[in-house]
């Protein structure tokens, strides 16, 4: 019996597909506006830093 990543992998984050780390494969989450790439959140701010030079790092203060 085939997985649902193998039945439907236009669904699923390819870096998460590709991931060994990756228990549970994510649903794409995000386009990215510079190439259109689509992406998991989590993969989408390591793809920014790596292939695009910019961080998606939080240095301040989260206020409600």
């Amino acid at each position: 019996m085939k997985s649902k990543v193998e039945l439907f992998p236009d669904l699923f984050c390819p870096m998460c597909i590709d991931d060994p780390e990756v228990a549970c494969e994510r649903d794409k989450d995000i386009k990215c506006l510079h190439c259109g790439i689509e992406l998991c959140a989590h993969h989408m701010a390591e793809h920014l830093q790596k292939v695009h030079c910019i961080s998606i790092e939080w240095r301040g203060e989260l206020k409600n």
